[in-house]
């Protein structure tokens, strides 16, 4: 027997926290108790087989002296990578886009272009020969800005959600929009098309939202998204099936704007989109931007989400430990399945939405899969391996961050995020158990 690599405890109270990152297995100890464990971790061979020995093994605290733990690591995230039990679609019906966000990585492609009924028949014959092989769709609608397209959007929703009833295929929508355009009609056909998750966005308060999330025209936002869900509140309240859409809130935060999250928070929090409305935060980025002048770096944005989440709490959201436990994954996202592409309205395919009208970056169109000369990012995307890298194959939270978040950041700028993973781990873990147990 051996200790395992990806060992953490963290004093706390009268306990300490034992934490596993390859199993997430997480162990309240007894400080009476832990001297004992000590002994067993640096000698198992020579410890008693007693029950705190057997709990070890149990969490993977201790491991067989021939495992591999990265190779389970490897083996897991393959297994995962080129999973195709699930496909994921992102589809953008336009590239236009009623507003000019200053920060908007999508501003040199925005254009008055939207899905033809050909491409839409192709993405409907796409999932047609793809769902004998599955057993779940998921769909984002993407932008531009979707609900430009929102007619479209309704076709093809009810033309795929046949498709899988047909086949005995569970599916799922969400939507990303800015919300200017989602009144109550609106969300009610999202809901009847089976959209259970809306993303909205607001970077503060009306003078510092306004000044970063505007119209073409420069015109103010604020007032009528708020506005639109105002009026959606009446529908959450009477809602007795409980089959609305959730709405998550985000907040795009910098430097100019971290404490305006926070004042944003109050002003949801004492009207009636708290109960109905889920809000986090999340960083600006900016490739360009390499030494962090406005925007914010790993640490200072996961200590400003930590912040966020517990006022959030205190506030009286329903939060759970979720928020905060460091979860163990395979993967990071759709860039790094091998089910999952984004397309925009011409039918060109992507792997990542961030990529939508970079031609470099597209790896193939709609109705033809004869594509073979797939561009160098896709193959960074889906070959890389962290734990065959020099720097993670050795870091101990190697499993909760699979080689530094985000692979389109990561192989186009060279930009790791794991630095919020190794500073924040302690917080993370002795938060999740504060709320386990309140």
């Amino acid at each position: 027997m051996k200790q395992s690599n990806y060992n953490f405890f963290f004093p706390v109270d009268d306990c300490v926290l034992a934490y596993n990152a390859r199993t997430n297995a997480l162990a309240k100890i007894k400080k009476g108790d832990f001297k004992e464990i000590e002994k067993i971790l640096q000698d198992p061979e020579s410890s008693d087989k007693n029950d705190l020995y057997q709990e070890l093994m149990y969490g993977g605290f201790l491991t067989l002296d021939h495992t591999d733990e990265l190779a389970n690591i490897r083996h897991d995230m393959y297994a995962a990578r080129f999973s195709t039990d699930t496909l994921g679609l992102t589809i953008a019906p336009t590239l236009n886009c009623n507003f000019r966000c200053f920060y908007c990585y999508e501003k040199d492609v925005l254009e008055n272009k939207s899905m033809t009924d050909d491409v839409a028949n192709k993405i409907l014959n796409f999932i047609k020969f793809k769902i004998k092989l599955i057993n779940f769709l998921d769909i984002t609608w993407y932008g531009g800005e979707p609900l430009l397209e929102k007619a479209r959007i309704l076709s093809l929703s009810k033309s795929i959600i046949q498709i899988c009833e047909k086949n005995k295929v569970d599916y799922s929508a969400g939507i990303v929009t800015n919300g200017y355009l989602l009144d109550c009609e609106t969300l009610l056909k999202l809901r009847d098309c089976k959209v259970n998750t809306i993303q909205i966005t607001l970077d503060g308060v009306a003078e510092t939202h306004d000044k970063r999330r505007y119209l073409k025209n420069r015109g103010k936002t604020f007032d009528k998204i708020i506005n639109n869900l105002l009026s959606l509140s009446t529908l959450y309240k009477e809602d007795k099936e409980e089959n609305l859409p959730s709405i998550n809130l985000r907040i795009n935060v910098d430097k100019s704007n971290k404490n305006d999250a926070f004042e944003l928070l109050d002003f949801i929090t004492e009207s009636s989109l708290s109960n109905f409305i889920a809000p986090y935060v999340a960083a600006v980025y900016d490739p360009k931007d390499i030494h962090n002048k406005y925007t914010l770096t790993a640490n200072e944005y996961n200590k400003l989400k930590n912040q966020f989440i517990n006022k959030c709490i205190d506030d009286g959201y329903d939060i759970n430990y979720e928020a905060f436990y460091p979860i163990r994954i395979n993967s990071n996202c759709g860039c790094d399945q091998i089910n999952s592409v984004v397309i925009d309205p011409e039918g060109n395919i992507y792997k990542c939405w961030e990529e939508i009208g970079d031609m470099d970056a597209c790896i193939g169109k709609i109705g033809d899969e004869s594509v073979s000369n797939l561009p160098s990012c896709y193959f960074d995307y889906m070959l890389f391996d962290p734990t065959l890298d020099k720097e993670c194959s050795g870091c101990k939270v190697l499993p909760i961050c699979m080689g530094g978040g985000c692979p389109l950041r990561r192989s186009r700028d060279n930009v790791k995020g794991c630095g919020g993973y190794i500073s924040e781990l302690k917080h993370s873990i002795i938060k999740s158990y504060e709320l386990i147990n309140r």
